[in-house]
């Protein structure tokens, strides 16, 4: 899967490319994530995404500043043309909260002349 985002926080532009595929041999999906806003560009996640249910479920602890946290990044609703991406942080162990929601649709084909 090949996700493309674009969006607008105050005066700020923000883009986005994901990719994720199946690693036969982690028996997960591989999910790098590289965007406008990341000082670093890219994070190559170490862990797989798998099948929770119907959702497709990534998650993740890291540290930043010398803060632990852990990201959880859930699809959803997912349909041939759109799917509902929602986005979690929190501390390890601890609740986590709602970031953002995506409610994301396939771009339709640009017809050839």
């Amino acid at each position: 899967m090949v996700e493309e985002y674009r969006s607008r926080q105050g005066q700020d532009d923000i883009s986005g490319l994901g990719e994720l595929w199946w690693d036969e041999a982690a028996g997960g999906y591989h999910t790098i994530w590289c965007d406008s806003t990341n000082p670093g560009g890219c994070i190559d996640f170490k862990n797989q995404a798998r099948w929770e249910g119907d959702k497709l479920v990534l998650q993740e602890d890291y540290e930043a500043n010398g803060k632990k946290f852990t990201f959880r990044e859930e699809f959803g609703d997912i349909g041939p043309d759109s799917f509902t991406q929602t986005l979690y942080g929190g501390p390890p162990g601890g609740p986590l909260k709602v970031d953002q929601t995506i409610h994301a649709t396939r771009e339709k084909a640009l017809g050839r002349r």
